[in-house]
C-alpha cells in the first residue's frame, strides 16, 4: 500500500504536467484560432480587392464602350452635318444662279428723275397758262399756275398726255458688285458717280469685262459689273492708292453694304 501511494511531489509533478499540457493545448488552440482569423481576414481582403479590381475593370470597360459609342455618334453627327452643309451649299448655289439669271433679264426704270419729268410736264401744262411751280408728292406732283383761271382750265381738261423721260438701267445683281466708303464729308453726287464709273470701266476693260451700273447705297459707292469673274479680277487689282476725284477709296468689299440695324423705339412714358 505504501509503495502504491503517490507522494506529494509526484502529485505536484502530475498536476504541473497536466497544467503544462493544458497551457500548451490552450496556446496551440489560440494560435490556430488566430491563424484561422488571419486567414479569414486575408481572404476577405482578397475578396474585397478582387471586387474592387472587378469594378475598376468593369468601369474601364464601360468607359471605353461609352467613349467608342460617343466617338461613333460624333462621327455620324459630323457626317450628317457635312452632308446638310453640302446640300445647303448646292441649294444656295442653285438659288443664286436662278436669282442672277432672273436679274439678267430685268431692267430698272427710274421714276425718281423728277427734274426731267418736271420739264416735260411744264411744257405740256403751259397750254393752260403760265406755270409758277411744280412740286413732287408721294403719289405724283403738285402744280401751281400764275392765276386761278389756268387752274380751272386744267381741271376742266381732266387729263393730259405727255411723254415723260424715264431712265432705264441694268438690274442690281449683288453677286456681281462691290462697294466702298469714301470720307463722310464727300458728297456722293451724280458727277462723282460718273467719275467712279469711268475709273472702274478702265479696270473692267483690262479684265475683258464691263461696268453695268454705279450708284450709291447705304452711304457707300457700289459698282456692279457684267459678271462675277470681272468683279473678282478687279478686286484682286485693288490697292490702297486708288482714288476717285482725289478721294482715297480705301477698303473694297464684295457685295452690297450691310443693312444698318433699326433702332428700337422706346415707349413714351
Amino acid at each position: 500500500m505504501e509503495g502504491q501511494m503517490e507522494t506529494s511531489e509526484e502529485i505536484a509533478a502530475r498536476k504541473a504536467a497536466r497544467k503544462e499540457a493544458h497551457e500548451q493545448k490552450t496556446h496551440k488552440d489560440r494560435h490556430e484560432k488566430q491563424q484561422r482569423k488571419q486567414a479569414r481576414i486575408a481572404a476577405e481582403i482578397r475578396k474585397q480587392e478582387d471586387a474592387r479590381a472587378r469594378k475598376v475593370s468593369e468601369k474601364q470597360s464601360r468607359m471605353q464602350a461609352n467613349a467608342k459609342l460617343e466617338s461613333e455618334q460624333r462621327a455620324r453627327k459630323a457626317q450628317k452635318t457635312a452632308e446638310r452643309q453640302r446640300l445647303h451649299q448646292i441649294k444656295v448655289a442653285k438659288e443664286e444662279t436662278s436669282v442672277i439669271e432672273k436679274k439678267q433679264r430685268e431692267v430698272t426704270i427710274d421714276f425718281l428723275d423728277f427734274p426731267k419729268i418736271k420739264e416735260a410736264l411744264a411744257d405740256k401744262l403751259s397750254a393752260f397758262g403760265e406755270v409758277e411751280s411744280i412740286k413732287s408728292t408721294l403719289t405724283g406732283c403738285e402744280v401751281r399756275f400764275n392765276n386761278p383761271d389756268s387752274a380751272k382750265t386744267a381741271i376742266a381738261a381732266g387729263e393730259i398726255v405727255t411723254d415723260v423721260p424715264l431712265g432705264i438701267q441694268a438690274a442690281e445683281i449683288k453677286q456681281h458688285a462691290f462697294h466702298f466708303f469714301l470720307h463722310t464729308d464727300v458728297d456722293l453726287d451724280v458727277n462723282l458717280l460718273a467719275i467712279a464709273k469711268d475709273f472702274f470701266e478702265d479696270k473692267a476693260e483690262a479684265c475683258n469685262g464691263e461696268v453695268s451700273l454705279v450708284g450709291k447705297k447705304r452711304g457707300s459707292v457700289i459698282v456692279y459689273f457684267n459678271n462675277q469673274d470681272t468683279r473678282d479680277r478687279v478686286l484682286e487689282m485693288a490697292t490702297g492708292n486708288w482714288a476717285i476725284h482725289h478721294n482715297i477709296i480705301g477698303t473694297v468689299t464684295p457685295g452690297q453694304p450691310p443693312r444698318q440695324p433699326r433702332k428700337r423705339k422706346t415707349p413714351s412714358e
